[in-house]
C-alpha cells in the first residue's frame, strides 16, 4: 500500500542547488501524495527556482528547543511516548553516544518531528542526504513508529570523513 501522506526531512530548505528535490516533490503531488516538507534550518540563500511556486506542500521550519524547553516538552509528551512503548530517554542516549556535538540539537529536532508526525498523521518520513536530516528522520520515526527511508548522494559516499 503507497503511504498518502509523506513528510520530506531536509537540512534546508529550499536550496538553489537542490532542483532535484523540488521536481521530486512536484511529482508527488502529481501522483496525489500529500507531502509536508520539514526543513532543520532556514535557508540563508537569496535565489530560488521558479518552480518553487508550483509546490503546494507546507513547509515546516523545526524549532530550536532549548534545554528546559526540552525536558518541558518530553514531560508533557510522556504519556505518548509509553503507550507507544519508545523511550526518548534511551533515544537520547543512543544521539549522545553516536555523536556528542550534535546530540542534543538533532534530539530536540528529532522530538519536534516526531510531535508533527501525530498531529499531521504521516505515513511515512523520507530524507535526502546522509546526514542530520536522516538522522532527525530516524529519531522520529523510532519515537512515533513510523517507517522512514533516506537517499544517499555522491556527497554523502565520496566525501572525505566518510
Amino acid at each position: 500500500m503507497k503511504a498518502q501522506r509523506i513528510g520530506y526531512v531536509l537540512k534546508k530548505y529550499p536550496r538553489f542547488s537542490e532542483t532535484f528535490i523540488v521536481n521530486e516533490v512536484l511529482e508527488l503531488e502529481r501522483q496525489g501524495v500529500s507531502v509536508t516538507i520539514f526543513s532543520l534550518y532556514t535557508p540563508n540563500e537569496g535565489r530560488f527556482h521558479r518552480k518553487l511556486s508550483e509546490v503546494k506542500a507546507e513547509v515546516v521550519y523545526l524549532p530550536d528547543l532549548n534545554p528546559v524547553g526540552l525536558f518541558r516538552w518530553i514531560y508533557d509528551h510522556r504519556e505518548r511516548w509509553s503507550e507507544r512503548g519508545a523511550s526518548p530517554a534511551n533515544a537520547l542516549w543512543e544521539s549522545i553516544v553516536k555523536d556528542e556535538k550534535r546530540a542534543s540539537r538533532e534530539f530536540a529536532k528529532g522530538l519536534a518531528l516526531a510531535h508533527e508526525i501525530e498531529e499531521r498523521g504521516l505515513d511515512h518520513l523520507h530524507a535526502h542526504f546522509a546526514t542530520s536530516a536522516a538522522r532527525v528522520a530516524r529519531l522520529a520515526g523510532s519515537l512515533t513508529r513510523t517507517p522512514f527511508s533516506f537517499t544517499a548522494h555522491a556527497k554523502d559516499l565520496y566525501h572525505e570523513s566518510v
